[in-house]
């Protein structure tokens, strides 16, 4: 309330005093007056900065996130690199590479610096910015001394010359130094280039990341410093850059653990990684002296290694004996230092070293074992390959019981067999999952649910299918294959997400072991030798089902010929190796039809060993214990109709050598890729004229298919040398063997040379230009056909000695076994590694050599 002061007004007075009572009067905004002055503008402005501060905040912590993320990644990438450089060089090398660099880039922003107060300053000469074959001085013919080196380019050689033309890094000094005290340590995989030959290349990176690795962590915790690998060779050297006064004995350690577990590595790899896995072998040379040792800069440098004393190291490895560590005078003698001379033992024969002349040299015993080689005087001269020659030995000691007398310890005691059938059924399961997975990929309402009608169908057909008669009657002119339908294709689809019951994936081990144990113990046709097809079919089913990476499903499809889209396929193949030759007897088909009278008639006289497997393992598959497995390979009566097709053609197109059989493939081929040749001298196949596509597709399948089991028959003389001959000793072996017991009225060693080259001439050479023609192998076929190709000419050129060697290491082996018989048996005796019989295998098996199944 507020009193205003008397006014005179033209009306009534309004003074207090003269009016009664008084008046008050009270002045209130109104509504349009107080919408129009007072405003919200405080708050928006107060709004508005803090919206700017919570904007603010928010960019320097998306800033901040973003630095933070970028150091990480930074700081990852640092680590990475970190960690390459320190298992490349030394810390004292890296330390010395990093101080170098930051120096190098001081100099450059000095003469940076430099160029910039004085343009008209020359700069360094760039090697890179310069053509090969070129400096950067002035072109000029005339040399210092007046004469045109033109006309006398031999003048002005050597002289005046730049030293940053002859060394980019001239104006440091190289980082070396030298090292009075080391050991160097070469260890080298005996057979490891004949074992790569039959193996895909991820697993050959499979079992060297395997072993490199465990060998890293030896080395580390012996303070032994890998240099570098060079393929299957490990080299590594103790006593640098950090000198230590037990360098001898520290390599020592190292080589023992490495050798032990080499051992341990390759048996549970064999599973994985297929048959003769188990069979790799270390070989080990070492030599203490001085070395040098630095960094060769330039582009990829490494750290690296020089001196005598590597050389020496290398001839110590190289002129070992598999399994064994072979060490130098020097070396033994430093262990003799340090109080371990009893784990040397000298040599008995002088090692002859390249440039060394005779070495008198010490073997290193292995820790809390024999030695793995009895073959101390032995050397070998391949580096790589000294190991493929003790599978025969091994072969002969499990299979090749003719020369000591029976055996009857079963073959599933041996843990190389059961390696084995864990390959083997791996491979089986592996298979059954895809054939799941493509079952729930079908979109019929009954996928998963069997009726029993169907399933009554089924048993009704199983029972049928026993009592056929021979199986050459049922080989059919083609296979019909699944037609192409894109819901069914799993050709995209992994089959890591199927899941099989326990109970199929125990009766297919179980199945593997049944079968392993139906084989006779043969040198050639043995168990070990079906994996080994197993594992042939294998690789080349993976370079088949490599085309499905190319185009679309339907292109792979069709360009397989179906076969990437039928799972069921797959696996009747890798079945049909597993049983190929189950119950052979040693004995080719002309011979068992003179033992066997009353089974050649059941067979009609036709390929009567494989039809004999066939009904063998057919007969097993049938066994109660294994309907499990039964129901996960086939559910309907179209599976198990074509899965017994696809398992008869694979068994018959085995053998070769029937006259009914091989006219009839010989057919088809025709019909199916005959090929006519084009006014350019190109070859264009022929289409058949009046002919389905889908029938003309499962010719060819069914071509292809017979031919992987053919090329996976004979598959060690497309393979490495060694290979072949390791397979073709124990072939000649067994063939020489049934001579020699009288069930062979014909001695194989004066056709076995001849024969050889015949058969590579008329057969496999042939089939290997088939698996071109086929084109479905990718590089494989060609990789098939130089081997086979390499292996004849070097059997050409060697064959004719190889054969006289196997007649004389016959005549060795039966004067051992004459030597045997003489002395008092006793398990003792037998199981004595130093038995003369064991001895005599062993050499027995440094020579391998071949024969083959024209001879048979």
């Amino acid at each position: 309330t507020q009193e205003f002061p008397a006014r005179q007004y033209s009306g009534v007075p309004v003074e207090n005093s003269n009016v009664v009572g008084g008046y008050r009067i009270r002045v209130y905004p109104s509504q349009t007056l107080q919408d129009e002055h007072v405003t919200a503008d405080r708050w928006i402005y107060a709004a508005a900065a803090m919206a700017l501060m919570i904007l603010a905040i928010s960019v320097f912590m998306l800033y901040d996130c973003h630095v933070e993320r970028r150091q990480n990644k930074v700081s990852h990438a640092a680590e990475k690199s970190d960690a390459i450089i320190t298992s490349l060089f030394p810390v004292k090398v890296r330390e010395q590479l990093f101080n170098r660099q930051d120096d190098q880039e001081e100099q450059d922003k000095a003469r940076r610096k430099m160029r910039k107060k004085n343009p008209l300053m020359p700069s360094p000469t760039n090697s890179k910015a310069v053509p090969e074959g070129f400096t950067s001085r002035p072109l000029s013919t005339v040399n210092e001394d007046g004469d045109d080196i033109m006309k006398n380019p031999m003048l002005g050689v050597g002289d005046d010359v730049d030293d940053a033309e002859l060394n980019p890094h001239a104006d440091s000094a190289p980082i070396a130094d030298f090292f009075p005290s080391c050991t160097v340590i070469f260890m080298d995989i005996a057979g490891f280039t004949s074992w790569s030959s039959s193996r895909e290349p991820p697993q050959v990176f499979v079992l060297l990341e395997a072993l490199y690795s465990a060998f890293d962590i030896i080395a580390q915790k012996r303070k032994i410093f890998k240099v570098e690998t060079i393929g299957d060779c490990y080299v590594a050297v103790c006593g640098l850059p950090d000198p230590c006064d037990t360098h001898a004995l520290n390599s020592a350690k190292f080589a023992r653990e490495c050798m032990e577990k080499m051992q341990s590595l390759v048996h549970r790899l064999e599973p994985k990684l297929g048959p003769d896995t188990g069979d790799l072998m270390l070989r080990a040379g070492m030599h203490s002296g001085p070395v040098t040792a630095g960094v060769l800069r330039g582009d990829r440098a490494r750290f690296q290694l020089f001196g005598d004393t590597v050389n020496t190291a290398s001839r110590m490895e190289s002129t070992g004996v598999a399994g064994k560590i072979q060490v130098s005078r020097e070396t033994a003698e430093l262990l003799a230092s340090h109080s371990k001379g009893h784990w040397t033992q000298k040599r008995e024969d002088p090692v002859k070293a390249k440039g060394k002349g005779e070495l008198t040299t010490f073997w290193l015993h292995s820790r809390g074992r024999k030695a793995a080689s009895k073959r101390s005087g032995q050397s070998t001269t391949d580096h790589s390959e000294s190991a493929a020659s003790l599978s025969l030995s091994d072969g002969l000691s499990e299979h090749g019981q003719g020369l000591r007398g029976a055996d009857t310890s079963s073959p599933l005691e041996n843990p190389k067999i059961q390696r084995l059938i864990d390959y083997s059924a791996d491979l089986l399961v592996d298979t059954l999952k895809k054939i799941e997975a493509k079952r729930h990929t079908n979109s019929s309402k009954t996928v998963g649910v069997v009726s029993s009608v169907m399933a009554r169908k089924v048993e009704q057909l199983e029972r049928e299918m026993a009592g056929k008669g021979p199986c050459v009657n049922e080989v059919a002119e083609f296979v019909e294959l699944p037609e192409f339908n894109k819901p069914n294709t799993p050709i995209r689809r992994k089959a890591k997400g199927a899941e099989l019951s326990p109970e199929v994936i125990a009766q297919a081990r179980s199945f593997c072991e049944t079968i392993a144990r139906s084989y006779r113990r043969n040198p050639f046709h043995s168990f070990e030798h079906a994996c080994h097809v197993v594992q042939s079919s294998a690789k080349l089913l993976s370079r088949i089902l490599a085309a499905q990476e190319i185009g679309s499903d339907l292109e792979a499809h069709d360009s397989t010929f179906g076969i990437t889209s039928d799972p069921m396929t797959h696996f009747a193949l890798i079945f049909s190796a597993l049983i190929h030759d189950v119950d052979h007897r040693g004995v080719p088909n002309g011979q068992l039809a003179n033992e066997e009278v009353d089974l050649a008639s059941y067979y009609q006289n036709q390929a009567i060993a494989e039809q004999n497997s066939f009904d063998i393992a057919w007969t097993m598959l049938m066994e109660p214990e294994y309907v499990d497995l039964r129901r996960a390979i086939y559910q309907t009566d179209l599976e198990i109709k074509r899965f017994r097709e696809l398992v008869v053609n694979c068994l018959m197109a085995t053998d070769v050598f029937d006259a009914d059989l091989k006219s009839m493939r010989e057919n088809r081929w025709e019909r199916a890729f005959h090929t006519s040749t084009q006014p350019d001298g190109e070859r264009q196949e022929q289409p058949m004229v009046n002919e389905k596509p889908q029938v003309s597709l499962n010719r060819k399948a069914t071509i292809v298919i017979e031919h992987v089991i053919q090329a996976s028959d004979v598959s060690h003389t497309m393979q490495h040398w060694y290979v072949y001959l390791k397979w073709n000793d124990r072939l000649y072996f067994e063939l020489y063997k049934a001579y020699h017991q009288g069930r062979s009225s014909q001695d194989p060693t004066p056709g076995w040379y001849q024969g050889e080259l015949n058969f590579f001439d008329f057969y496999i050479i042939p089939l290997a230009n088939k698996l071109d023609t086929c084109g479905v192998f990718g590089v494989s076929s060609h990789e098939y056909l130089g081997y086979a190709r390499a292996n004849r000419n070097e059997w050409e050129r060697r064959g004719k000695d190889i054969v006289q060697e196997y007649l004389a290491n016959w005549k060795e082996l039966q004067q051992s076994k004459q030597g045997i018989d003489a002395m008092p048996s006793t398990e003792e005796e037998s199981a004595d590694e130093s038995t003369p019989t064991e001895d005599q295998v062993e050499e027995f098996d440094q020579e391998p050599v071949e024969g083959d199944l024209d001879n048979v």
